[in-house]
């Protein structure tokens, strides 16, 4: 039979193995919420920058300045679509759909990592002469050094059915 000083250190052990795993949990939910406040904040810095790199671009299309244009294209997307491909691309969407007259940022995603790289994807509603349309703008970061670049555009519009 165990005594009761055996007892009452069974239990203070006990209590103690609870109080170190309650430690390590709220520990370990200290850092999450940290982490997840750094990916929102820098996300949410990220936004402003991606709509500094989309305001370039349309007003590029509008200056039919695609040299311009051009340099806010990540390496990515000029491996899958060279230059001339692109440019062809865009003068196409301004003959078919008709000029920007004015675009309004609609949504967007938002993923920030701790490595420093950021994808960004902001969808704008697009007023054209002839047709509007939906445009999506992709932005990849790969670090901190560098700039939010340009890896996709897609175009949906009832005037390209």
């Amino acid at each position: 039979m165990k005594s009761i000083n055996h007892v009452g250190k069974e239990v203070e052990q006990a209590s103690k193995k609870k109080v170190i795993i309650w430690s390590i949990v709220i520990i370990i939910l200290i850092i999450i919420g940290a982490g997840v406040y750094f990916i929102f904040n820098s996300s949410k810095e990220n936004i402003g920058d991606a709509q500094g790199v989309a305001d370039q671009f349309y007003s590029s299309i509008i200056a039919k300045d695609y040299d311009s244009v051009a340099k806010l294209y990540h390496p990515k997307l000029l491996e899958v679509t060279n230059r001339t491909e692109m440019d062809r691309l865009l003068q196409a969407f301004n003959t078919k759909l008709g000029d920007i007259q004015s675009y309004v940022l609609i949504n967007y995603n938002a993923k920030s990592f701790t490595s420093g790289q950021s994808q960004i994807v902001l969808f704008y509603a697009v007023n054209r002469t002839n047709y509007n349309s939906k445009e999506t703008i992709s932005l990849y970061k790969e670090d901190s050094s560098h700039s939010l670049l340009i890896v996709g555009y897609h175009v949906s519009s009832t005037g390209l059915v």
